[in-house]
């Protein structure tokens, strides 16, 4: 249960355990295996079809990873003069009157937050791992007994060899994605905190001011209370209003 709130408040992406290398590294050999020593003899051009449109699929997964990735390093340049003007109101305090320990705790954790995501971004574009058909191997396939079947051997092979690199990069865009928003989250939540505290100060002055008010009388030095009655003398009616006491 702590673990999944931890992963939840900050996700990384763990390193693999040695068990989990060993077998993703024997899943690796049974495919490459398996490619080779497969008879492609049955229907090549078809079996060269299906294999390109594959490598295909692998490659458009590639583009999308890091066409998002260059999407959101745009974001995230925008939001460095947003942070840079916020970071000053804070320090001078010309912001609003919520309190600025708050307003700068809130503004770190979507700083620390967009640092992530732009570095899983920029993991994104790293080129590294991406295997295609080079010149020599489409050569070498058509000098063989039977091209189609051995260029769709060598596509299959070059597949699964970017297989992993492909999976680490859709890997690290959702990473992106997940640290992104929850830095929007903290964002928000800092251009609302001063609206929310004028508003709770709104709340508690018309509380105060529709409060009964009750009024004390005078009392003398001995705490008294001496009471005055003067007559007014259009009206007839005994006025009310509070005497000093005289000295005994």
């Amino acid at each position: 249960m702590i673990r999944r709130f931890f992963d939840f408040l900050f996700p990384i992406i763990e390193g693999l355990t040695p068990d989990q290398k060993n077998e993703r590294q024997e899943a690796y050999d049974r495919d490459m295996a398996a490619i080779d020593s497969t008879n492609w003899g049955k229907q090549p051009a078809k079996l060269l079809e299906q294999a390109q449109r594959m490598a295909d699929s692998e490659i458009d997964r590639r583009k999308t990873a890091e066409t998002k990735a260059s999407i959101y390093l745009a974001v995230l340049a925008t939001l460095v003069p947003l942070i840079v003007t916020i970071q000053t109101g804070i320090w001078e305090n010309k912001i609003g009157p919520a309190p600025a320990v708050l307003r700068f705790s809130l503004l770190s954790i979507a700083i620390i937050y967009s640092a992530a995501a732009g570095w899983y971004a920029f993991s994104v574009l790293r080129v590294s791992g991406f295997h295609t058909i080079g010149i020599g191997e489409l050569a070498t396939s058509w000098s063989k007994s039977e091209p189609p079947g051995e260029l769709a051997k060598r596509t299959l092979q070059r597949m699964r060899k970017s297989q992993d690199a492909v999976n680490n990069k859709v890997t690290r865009i959702k990473m992106t994605h997940e640290h992104l928003l929850r830095a929007f989250g903290f964002f928000i939540a800092l251009m609302l905190i001063d609206p929310a505290t004028y508003t709770i100060y709104a709340i508690q002055g018309q509380a105060v001011a529709t409060a009964p008010k009750t009024q004390n009388p005078r009392c003398d030095s001995k705490h008294k209370i001496i009471f005055n009655f003067e007559t007014d003398s259009r009206n007839k009616r005994p006025k009310n209003s509070v005497g000093r006491s005289k000295k005994e």
